[in-house]
């Protein structure tokens, strides 16, 4: 019976190590402070609530094959290797604005890995799935609504989604510099230009396409839902009001939906937990308030090496009130390591099953590119986190 018990305890870790790491130190925490009627006010149910809405609605397009149909009609347009790349990348930056970092590359990386094996080309597949990794990274951290730790840090920012769009310009835009410098120079300088075959009408990855049964509702019904969630961000509608009939539409209308990743969720609850308490024991919080106040930037991305920028935000949340900075330390911190963001490895799983003799190089690669993009971005948002 322990024997199971261990068992299940090592491969839970090994599944979810993130999660695993902010239940002990929620339960650790526990220790110091034990429940009570102040644990009520720790976890913030709406970031909470509208993350899991904005997750269902982003679920119900990718199954439908919406976001593949999309990028197959732009693919069609191009002919090469290098401009299939320029489209590739570029649908990961783009895209991850508005259906999260994740999900981007949930949808776009399989299609890449097929594409380039179809153009006879997978020596390209390791640079362009880390570009394209590297993209969604940055192109997510433009919106509130690009990854989760966006939607919390804008919550507690209090400030309007044109602000909010405001700060991260600049270092979106320079992002999408370095992302046309790194294919011309990953991409472009390793190959000859050769000719695509039309990908129109293909489909990838298992996804259903335009000639199935009740596409145009179904994507009508999402885009709706989206636009609803994206209100509850804005305050336009209560998040409560925008949760239940996102779960409750899809609930009826399309229950594969609801498959979410509801361990980020747990995670989210955890460190709400772990934050609560560490902030009710003096001497701790003191001392990490001294450590992150004016190094708001620095800590975000150090810490993000370890345990994750969407951990790393939370926690180093609770210890400043300069948000700002915060953001920018997390949307940089996202690059590095492999467990930096959790969205890395979901690129990396899909390079190993593809590949595994490739893990090795992928790793080197991905760690080669991101130190090019981390390099100007924390210069960049130095010098503009002190105006």
């Amino acid at each position: 019976m322990y024997r199971k018990i261990i068992q299940s305890a090592i491969q839970f870790i090994r599944t979810e190590p993130v999660l695993a790491v902010s239940c002990v130190l929620a339960l650790v925490s526990m220790t110091q402070v034990p429940p009570d009627s102040g644990y009520a006010d720790y976890i913030n149910v709406r970031v909470i609530a509208i993350l899991a809405g904005l997750m269902i609605v982003m679920t119900g397009l990718r199954n439908h094959g919406f976001f593949t149909l999309c990028a197959g009609r732009l693919l069609s347009k191009t002919r090469g290797a290098v401009s299939s790349a320029f489209v590739l990348v570029f649908l990961c930056f783009f895209f991850s604005m508005l259906i999260t970092n994740d999900v981007a590359l949930i949808t776009f990386v399989p299609l890449t890995i097929e594409l380039l094996g179809i153009m006879n080309r997978r020596d390209l597949c390791v640079r362009v799935v880390a570009l394209q990794t590297i993209a969604s990274n940055l192109g997510s951290m433009l919106t509130p609504v690009g990854n989760p730790q966006n939607l919390y840090l804008y919550e507690l920012m209090g400030i309007s989604f044109r602000q909010f769009v405001g700060f991260m310009a600049v270092p979106a835009a320079l992002s999408a510099a370095l992302l046309i410098a790194a294919v011309l120079l990953s991409v472009a300088a390793c190959n000859g230009r050769h000719h695509m075959d039309d990908i129109e009408g293909l489909t990838f990855c298992g996804g259903r396409t335009a000639d199935d049964d009740k596409p145009a509702k179904i994507t009508a019904l999402y885009i709706a839902l989206f636009a609803v969630n994206v209100s509850a961000v804005l305050n336009l509608v209560p998040y409560y009001i925008a949760f239940a009939v996102t779960a409750v539409i899809c609930g009826i209308a399309d229950r594969k939906s609801l498959k979410i990743d509801y361990s980020l969720l747990a995670t989210f609850a955890a460190f709400f937990i772990f934050i609560g308490n560490v902030g009710r024991i003096d001497f701790v919080a003191d001392t990490l308030r001294q450590y992150v106040e004016g190094r708001e930037l620095e800590a975000g991305i150090v810490i993000s090496q370890f345990i994750s920028n969407v951990p790393a935000a939370i926690l180093l949340s609770g210890f400043t009130g300069n948000f700002r900075s915060l953001l920018y330390g997390v949307s940089a911190g996202g690059l590095g390591t492999l467990i930096a963001s959790m969205a890395n490895l979901i690129s990396y799983k899909y390079i190993v099953r593809d590949s595994p003799s490739e893990a090795g190089s992928y790793i080197r690669v991905f760690t080669l590119q991101c130190m090019f993009f981390l390099v100007p971005l924390y210069i960049v948002m130095k010098v503009i986190s002190g105006l």
